[in-house]
């Protein structure tokens, strides 16, 4: 499985970060809020306390949330964190990982011109890099 945290959205009162998920040859997109992570972070620590010592969840901030700087810091530390989560065979395979990155809400999905758009500034990114 291949993850990547590819933008956002702000709501009124929190950030939705646009996860995209390569599995195999299928692909999709979940919003996911920042609140969701921690949560999973949580119970990952109580599951697996000797494979999370080392992966770090970037950090909670009451002031500045909405600032576009602190977004993007946020968005590249979240893609980090869950990429090193899928490291670890055990913690990719759990149940939690799973509710989070294979929703059953349709609400959580990414429409798919969105996803296309997503996937197209992805491509472009890497084109630049190389």
């Amino acid at each position: 499985m291949n993850v990547k945290i590819s933008g956002y959205q702000k709501q009124s009162k929190y950030i939705e970060y646009i996860v995209i998920v390569t599995e195999q040859s299928q692909k999709w997109g979940v919003w996911v809020r920042y609140s969701e992570f921690r949560n999973l972070h949580k119970i990952l620590k109580k599951k697996f306390p000797s494979e999370l010592k080392q992966i770090r969840l970037p950090p909670k901030k009451l002031i500045g949330n909405f600032d576009e700087d602190f977004i993007e810091q946020r968005r590249s530390g979240l893609e980090e964190y869950i990429n090193a989560l899928l490291q670890d065979e055990d913690v990719a395979e759990c149940m939690e990982i799973n509710k989070l990155l294979k929703p059953s809400e349709p609400s959580k999905l990414v429409e798919n011109d969105l996803l296309e758009n997503e996937i197209e500034k992805e491509k472009k990114k890497q084109q630049i890099k190389k």
